[in-house]
């Protein structure tokens, strides 16, 4: 199940984000999996619902690649709404079980399931965080491209999970101000204001959920 992190720039029907920008992972979504499931859907076409590949066996093969290096075990809480706050004892726990700068990949699933399970992060920015997910004008920019569509999470990337994390914060900040110089305001005329803000708000919404799951990262070190 591999996940084209960079199609989302150029704006296809396939696209790795919902149809709308705003859709969340309500209480319809494990349904929709279902019947997706049952009919051999790839993808949820009804507005507000998030694509099909969002599934535990989804994420675990954009964490830890396609050879099985993750074994989704135990659920992400896809309708989590990320609103709880970890409690001391939480935070304890989470402490005793891992260490956050020395995570395997199966590590790192798990942790992401206890997570959204505690309530404490979103299914919504557990999407976010770890692929490139918005719509928006077709957009042309150089040389942010190479790094724009390499980021994507794999086992074969170096470092901690928050420095993974932190490293796409980077990638995804230098192109939100490249969107903004006068080179590629040359290169994009046709780009109207308004596509411009909507192609910016995706950025953002795939900023602020690396960052917040940067900031539960840091409680549990």
């Amino acid at each position: 199940m591999l996940i084209r992190n960079d199609t989302a720039v150029r704006n296809t029907t396939l696209s790795p984000g919902p149809a709308q920008p705003a859709a969340t992972a309500g209480s319809g979504f494990q349904a929709a999996l279902s019947a997706a499931a049952q009919t051999g859907a790839t993808e949820i076409r009804a507005d507000d619902q998030p694509p099909t590949h969002w599934t535990d066996d989804g994420l675990a093969s954009i964490i830890g690649g396609r050879d099985g290096a993750v074994i989704p075990k135990d659920p992400i809480n896809w309708d989590s709404k990320g609103d709880r706050e970890l409690t001391a004892e939480d935070i304890a726990r989470l402490k005793e079980k891992y260490d956050v700068d020395r995570l395997s990949s199966q590590q790192y699933y798990d942790l992401l399931s206890d997570l959204t399970q505690l309530g404490a992060l979103s299914g919504e920015d557990c999407m976010d965080a770890h692929s490139v997910r918005f719509q928006g004008p077709t957009v042309l920019f150089i040389p942010h491209d190479e790094k724009f569509s390499q980021l994507r999470w794999n086992r074969n990337r170096t470092g901690s999970p928050p420095s993974i994390l932190s490293d796409g914060v980077d990638i995804l900040m230098e192109h939100l101000a490249w969107t903004r110089s006068e080179q590629c305001r040359v290169m994009n005329p046709s780009i109207t204001t308004a596509e411009w803000a909507q192609y910016r708000d995706g950025i953002q919404r795939n900023i602020q959920a690396r960052q917040r799951l940067m900031v539960l990262m840091d409680q549990l070190r």
